[in-house]
């Protein structure tokens, strides 16, 4: 039997339940697949694309997170042409030389709300394609042992990555409280200060922001640099702490991971362009290192 996703993820951690939460894992799984599935260039997307319609501009199709599948706006059976935002009265205005007719159909996006112009009918609905991102993210659930293919161990590695983060934040909660229970020189409480302040404590450049934005190469240049933090104050303690030891340990994992689930996911991506590259141009094959 297949292991879940997140199994997959406590498997390369070792965490349990006393760490983080099946719902924090299941939260770690989701984000390695928006991370994938914001990286993919439109031309590896159509797997995870859905169709999207709509028949007036009182419910028109709304972008925002979502991915547009170029040259997928139809109005009816007819493909629409896209205009910039500044020619929507003109399409919509039959005195313009711009104005979209039944037979030649346009649209424009404005801010995240797509319209097309003539208004879509219920006898000639708008549609599109777009990929989803928060509704196919949000559709893995504990159970789910595969959601985005062949990039499904990119997203492991990158929960993964998030795991080891909630591990270090366990043992760092734990090395808190034998701050307040041991006597600490003023140089390592200040070294674990930073620590945690790179991890979730500042407004602009911590690992949580950072992930907020998926910007792996941020969060493991963070997270980095507060395990090095720890062994600056484990410099400082006599005799060292074993909860300083497993923070630094966790934190120097995770920041490994997400190296590694970025550059994968760069290989990916760029032998997956050139074999779609090859498809357009009618070639049989591609070779690849």
């Amino acid at each position: 039997m297949a292991l879940t996703l997140i199994n997959r993820v406590r498997a390369i951690t070792g965490s349990s339940t006393s760490h983080t939460s099946a719902d924090e894992v299941l939260d770690f799984v989701r984000m390695g697949a928006r991370f994938v599935l914001s990286s993919l260039p439109v031309e590896l997307s159509f797997p995870f694309a859905r169709d999207s319609s709509f028949v007036n501009d009182s419910t028109p199709i709304y972008l925002d997170t979502n991915k547009l599948i170029p040259g997928s706006v139809r109005r009816g059976s007819i493909r629409c042409i896209q205009v910039p935002l500044d020619m929507a009265y003109d399409i919509a205005d039959s005195n313009s030389l711009h104005y979209a007719t039944a037979r030649y159909p346009a649209f424009y996006v404005d801010g995240y709300a797509l319209s097309i112009k003539p208004t879509p009918t219920a006898t000639a609905v708008g549609r599109c394609q777009i990929v989803d991102i928060p509704n196919f993210t949000n559709g893995i659930d504990s159970t789910s042992t595969s959601k985005l293919g062949q990039y499904d161990g990119i997203v492991v590695k990158y929960a993964a990555a998030l795991d080891y983060m909630g591990v270090s934040s366990y043992w760092g909660e734990k090395l808190l409280q034998e701050m307040n229970s041991t006597e600490i020189t003023g140089k390592a409480r200040d070294a674990l200060q930073n620590a945690a302040d790179l991890i979730n404590n500042k407004t602009d450049y911590d690992a949580e922001d950072f992930l907020a934005e998926e910007d792996a190469e941020m969060v493991a240049s963070a997270v980095q640099t507060a395990a090095q933090e720890v062994n600056r104050a484990m410099a400082e303690m006599q005799g060292g702490s074993a909860s300083a030891a497993y923070t630094r340990e966790m934190a120097e994992k995770a920041a490994q991971l997400f190296k590694e689930a970025d550059r994968e996911l760069q290989i990916a991506l760029s032998q997956g362009v050139q074999i779609d590259t090859a498809r357009n141009n009618g070639e049989g094959g591609v070779q690849t290192a």
